[in-house]
Order: C-alpha cells, then structure tokens, then sequence
C-alpha cells in the first residue's frame, strides 16, 4: 500500500462537527508531478488538499488531513461526533496536577453509589455512611489534592471542608450534625449553581469532582439527621447531566490504513479496520483513546462506536462518574 516519506501508509480519515456540516473526509494532496487524474480516481474518490490541523480550509472549516472524500456516506457520519472541535497546540492545553484521577473518579463513584442504593432505613443510611468514609478516606489524598484546583476560592473552601468534618461524622453530636448536613447543603448548592456560569472543561471537570464528593456527603447526612433529601437529590441529578453536556472530548476522529486513493474502492462486504481517536480536553492528539473495531464496506462506526471512544477518552474526569451514577437516581 502506498505510503509517505516516512513508510507509513496513507490513511482515511474523516472529521466531524456538531455545528451541522457535514463529515470531512480528506487526503493529503499529491504533488503536481504524481497527482492523478480526475478520471484515474474511483467514483467515490475525490482527492482534496490538506493542511496542518490547527489550520482551516476555504470555507473556514478545522480539519485534519490524510484522508479521501467519499461520495454519499459524508451525511451518514455526520451525527456521529457530538461535540464540536477545538485543537488547541500543545503549549495551550490546561496542565493537570498529578493525581490519581482514577482513584478520584471511583470514590465519586462508589460515595454516591452508596447513597443512591440504600434504603431509607436507619440501618441502611448507617451503612451507607460507612461506604462513603471508605470511599472518601480510601482517596482522601488526591480529593484534597483534586479540591485545592478548583479556581473559585469559595468552592474549593467548602469542598475541603466537608470532606475534612465528614470524616469524623461519627464523632459529631445530633445538633453539629445537622449543622454540618446544612454546610455539606450550602457547598452542594453552591457547586452546582457554579457549573452553568464557569468557562473552560477544566474548570468544569474541576467542580464536577467536588460536587461528586461533597453531594453524596451532604445527602448522607441530611438522612442521618432526618432532613429531606428529595430536592437536593433532584438538584444533583440535574448537575450531573450538565457534566455529560459540558465535558465532552476537544476533537475525535475516524481513520483507516484499509482505504488508499490509488486503490480500487472496497467491495461491499469487504472487511475494513477503523481507528476511532477522541482527544480529551487534558491530551494532545492522539492520546485520549483509540478504540478499533472491523466492519464490512461501506458500513461506518455508529454513533454507539462513537460514543465508547469518547467515553473511554474522558474516563478520568468527574464527567465518568456522572454516567456511572445517572441510571441510579430515583425517577
């Protein structure tokens, strides 16, 4: 299969846009000396010049090159990415502390977990307590560590400050319990009210953890205190949907070594390999996550390919958690 100088095979690859164009799909541009003919190329191959990715074409389009046009699956891959892209350079993508955020996405997960699939009894809300000081203090480091970037300073005060109270919630008497329920109440609601009015992923993603951290803390103990937990608990499904809606990757596409510009079209049927890359907002290209799967021509990846890279490329941040935990909610 023809290659460039570098022995790497040419690859397809398409681009695609929530903004409503269509799918991009585009190839490096031969040189004036090897470019074939109009006539020498397939029906379904048009050849179209190409650019660095952080550069636009005529109609001020992002795109990335290395790929061939083919007529009539353009609009079948449109739906297919629902975020729109941005490529940023290296030196413009937001640095990330160096905390296990795996270990801080699995406490969201297991601390709201507890909470959510708990009966109302006394016993059970105990129980779930004691599930949720595991999970808090199994990661306490790197919650703190996670806490102390959030950019607001009145967030990230209260968000430390119920994690550090919750862990002696046993020790607490009935009055500073409830005390503390209502403070753990003020945070939740703060963080959430935070969600809509800040800019950037990375300051979304950083409140998202906290607010995965101090809602199931303040859910907790409004039950342990006998207060009502149905509105906050409504408040944080909403919040969690937001984190779906906001975090979503900086870039995905799809390539493939199967299709070449100087080889005849695939047959229907035949087997092609598809590279599916999602860059989350914290990786350079590439480095999010590639998910690979083989399909017959002319079939492409669906929006449920789609939609695994995507999540598997933004598993490390508060918006996994949000996925984890939704179907749990009582409604």
């Amino acid at each position: 299969m023809p290659g460039d100088a570098s022995g790497q095979p040419d690859r397809l690859m398409i681009s695609e846009y929530s903004t409503g164009q269509e799918a991009r799909m585009r190839s490096a541009e031969p040189s004036s000396d090897d470019r074939p003919s109009r006539k020498s190329l397939p029906d379904q191959q048009y050849p179209y010049g190409g650019a660095h990715p952080a550069t636009t074409d005529h109609q001020g389009d992002p795109y990335v090159p290395g790929g061939v046009m083919l007529k009539g699956i353009c609009r079948a891959a449109t739906a297919l990415i629902m975020s729109v892209v941005v490529i940023l350079p290296i030196s413009a993508r937001p640095a990330r502390a160096a905390i296990d955020w795996t270990t801080v996405v699995a406490a969201g997960i297991n601390a709201l977990s507890a909470y959510l699939t708990s009966s109302n009894t006394a016993e059970a809300i105990r129980q779930a307590t004691t599930q949720i000081l595991a999970a808090v203090n199994g990661a306490k480091t790197d919650i703190l560590a996670g806490i102390e970037t959030i950019a607001v300073a009145e967030a990230r005060a209260c968000a430390n400050h119920a994690v550090i109270e919750f862990i002696d919630i046993e020790r607490m008497t009935p009055d500073n319990m409830q005390r503390f329920a209502q403070d753990a109440t003020w945070c939740t609601v703060s963080i959430i009210s935070l969600l809509p009015a800040v800019t950037g992923k990375a300051r979304i993603d950083q409140l998202g953890f906290a607010l995965n951290v101090v809602g199931p803390i303040a859910l907790n103990a409004r039950a342990r205190t006998g207060l009502t937990t149905s509105a906050l608990e409504a408040s944080l499904h909403g919040a969690e949907n937001t984190l779906v809606s906001a975090i979503t990757t900086d870039y995905c596409y799809i390539t493939s070594s199967d299709i070449d510009p100087e080889l005849p079209t695939p047959r229907d049927g035949d087997p092609i390999d598809w590279d599916i890359w999602c860059d989350a907002y914290y990786a350079y290209l590439g480095l999010g996550y590639n998910y690979v799967l083989n399909l017959p021509w002319p079939t492409l990846p669906s929006d449920a390919d789609m939609a695994v890279a995507e999540n598997m490329a933004l598993r490390n941040t508060s918006r996994a958690i949000a996925i984890s935990v939704l179907p749990l909610f009582r409604y």
